[in-house]
């Protein structure tokens, strides 16, 4: 290849001196290093982090920072990626046109591209809100989290008028309420559980603290100070055990093709442990050498890393039954594919009794596994068959966890096979 794109910290670095002291200012340039047919063009990104934000190796800004203009730093790699593209783009269509590539030309088509008048900053409240929700270096399954809670936020305030001034503590637990009791004058808001509204809160707050750190501040006040937000409570995992899985697996139903998809979709999942979204995007090219490999929606944009399963004889034997030109199974949307679950539940008559915290009052009740299975009860069923025999370590590497993660010591509640286990052994 003759040509390359790179970025770098400029070097040209200013000493300050003050007293004994001499240390080197940090807050440097990023600049970007075009190298084609031995000519070299060096271009301003635009953007300056200081030093100990920098990742060499990379050459991005490392993740969940702001530079001291108080950019994020997925804006200013977002960027980078744009520069890359669109240098590539630039030096491919010169070759192509036969035109006279030089570092004037270069220089000339990028800042057409990136130096043009910047769209005056929305700084109102909402405004600043959207841009937090842009700038903000987290997962795009994270980031629909975050967009949602603003819309709560929205309906919340009805089209009144809002300023970080006019959001008080009072305005919050008003919120909260208004969360909780779900009377509401459209069909958009139903009453939230207890878990979910934590995780509003949570988000909402996340802002304010981002707001208010910002240089200069977007607001000088936090109306989350004072203000205790509940810790999410969870019971046991409820998961299907290997013989209701298989149970599933063997039913006959020929006589309900579209349960029978269902079917087949579900035990795959459980199979493989992937979360609902991860498995509607694959395809035939996730299959490699056996097993089944993809990068995890919900950390991709974090700590991307892939995951591999091995398929088992059972998962290749649904895998073998069907043969589509693109998604790997018959998907369907996920409203769709949860309903269909629990008609498959009550078709094969799984109604074992579990004992389940009710999402909305956090009260214990006996329920019908018919009556709460989801998609996510296949990732916690791959959970669950292999927690007691196998290392947190092992099970992570095929879910797509992170290290540590605390998701694991929900599975270590004492179950009745591990005390029937234990009571043979005093025979």
């Amino acid at each position: 290849m003759d040509f390359s794109v790179k970025f770098y910290l400029e070097k040209r670095v200013k000493k300050i001196t003050e007293g004994e002291k001499i240390y080197i200012e940090n807050n440097v340039p990023i600049l970007l290093s075009f190298t084609f047919e031995g000519k070299r063009l060096l271009f301003y990104t635009g953007h300056r982090v200081d030093f100990s934000q920098w990742d060499a190796k990379k050459q991005r800004v490392k993740p969940n920072i702001f530079n001291k203009n108080g950019t994020s730093s997925h804006t200013i790699n977002t960027k980078l990626d744009a520069l890359r593209t669109a240098a590539n783009k630039i030096y491919d269509t010169a070759k192509v046109l036969g035109l006279d590539l030089n570092t004037q030309y270069v220089r000339s088509e990028l800042k057409k591209l990136f130096s043009k008048t910047k769209t005056p900053q929305d700084t109102s409240f909402w405004g600043r809100y959207e841009q937090y929700i842009k700038d903000i270096e987290v997962s795009e399954g994270r980031r629909k989290h975050l967009t949602s809670t603003m819309n709560h936020f929205k309906r919340f305030l009805n089209g009144k008028t809002v300023t970080f001034d006019t959001i008080t503590q009072q305005a919050i637990k008003d919120f909260k309420a208004y969360l909780q009791k779900g009377e509401f004058k459209n069909d958009k808001e139903k009453a939230k559980g207890k878990n979910t509204i934590t995780g509003i809160l949570k988000r909402l707050k996340a802002f304010f603290n981002y707001a208010i750190k910002q240089d200069p501040k977007w607001t000088k006040v936090n109306p989350f100070d004072g203000i205790e937000i509940d810790q999410e409570k969870y019971g046991n995992p409820i998961y299907l055990t290997k013989a209701e899985r298989n149970q599933l697996y063997d039913a006959d139903l020929n006589d309900d093709p579209r349960l029978e998809r269902i079917r087949d979709v579900f035990v795959f999942q459980c199979l493989i442990g992937a979360r609902v979204d991860d498995l509607m995007r694959l395809t035939k090219s996730n299959v490699v050498n056996g097993a089944i490999e993809y990068v995890p929606g919900k950390t991709k944009d974090e700590t991307p890393k892939t995951v591999r399963v091995l398929l088992s004889e059972k998962a290749k034997s649904i895998l073998d039954k069907y043969d589509l030109p693109g998604p790997l199974l018959p998907f369907i949307s996920k409203q769709k594919y949860n309903k269909g679950i629990k008609d498959l539940f009550k078709k094969v008559k799984l109604n074992r009794r579990v004992v389940r915290l009710n999402p909305l009052t956090g009260i214990e009740e006996t329920v019908k596994l018919s009556d709460i299975a989801s998609s996510h009860m296949a990732r916690r069923t791959f959970i669950g068959v292999l927690h007691r025999t196998r290392k947190n370590e092992v099970i992570a590497s095929m879910t797509g966890h992170k290290e540590n993660s605390k998701a694991f010591s929900r599975y270590y509640a004492i179950d009745d096979e591990t005390k029937k286990e234990a009571i043979q052994d005093l025979d």
